[in-house]
């Protein structure tokens, strides 16, 4: 599957609109743990050293890459460094500081999302309201937008049934934006392996197949 190409423009565009939350047709935002993902089949939780540095950082096959936010999650290091300021995250997150920023979410198996969550915060104080915008995207094509506003700690969802292979997603003061997150759980859009095993039935119809037309050829000859 072809991967999104980062751009600062098109969502930077998007960041100095004021869309209304929802979103459009396609992928719908939604909150609340189990809202858009029923089966986990890939966490990450950023406790690898490497989630503060990497760019684009993979987990459990989904990536992770910042476009004009800082790295080292903004000099915070790993969770308590930065004075309590993310009391709602378990263990390490991401963050990142930058005028216009945002985290994109990508999938790295050819396996489209069908739901996303993620628990959400922000730079500005863990009592200041979140003021996120996002970009869902399938093959770079884009299938929703949209923006909103929630309290530190709640757990955003992206739903799609068609699937989604990335989320850009930031929080945003002004021009000022600090997007921040952790435990992130996707649900895929099939957990079928890409080459499947045959089952035993169908090896042995196959074998049945194969002697038939050797008979046939041989009555031929």
């Amino acid at each position: 599957m072809k991967k999104n190409l980062l751009t600062i423009a098109p969502f930077a565009l998007l960041f100095g609109l004021g869309l209304s939350s929802g979103g459009n047709a396609g992928v719908i935002q939604t909150t609340g743990a189990g809202s858009a993902v029923s089966t986990v089949d890939a966490k990450a939780t950023f406790e690898n050293p490497n989630s503060l540095t990497a760019n684009p950082y993979v987990e459990d096959g989904i990536s992770f890459s910042r476009t004009g936010l800082s790295s080292n999650n903004n000099g915070c290091g790993f969770a308590g460094l930065c004075g309590g300021a993310f009391p709602y995250f378990e263990g390490n997150y991401m963050y990142g500081a930058g005028a216009r920023g945002f985290f994109s979410i990508s999938d790295t198996t050819a396996n489209p999302f069908t739901g996303l969550e993620f628990i959400s915060g922000s730079g500005f104080g863990p009592s200041s309201p979140e003021n996120f915008s996002w970009e869902a995207y399938l093959d770079e094509v884009l299938t929703g937008k949209g923006s909103g506003t929630v309290q530190p700690g709640t757990v955003l969802g992206f739903a799609d049934a068609a699937g989604f292979d990335t989320l850009r997603w930031t929080v945003a003061s002004g021009d000022n934006n600090a997007p921040a997150f952790d435990t992130v759980k996707v649900q895929y859009l099939s957990t079928v392996p890409p080459n499947p095993v045959p089952e035993p039935t169908t090896l042995a119809l196959l074998s049945l197949s194969l002697l038939a037309i050797g008979i046939a050829h041989k009555r031929k000859q």
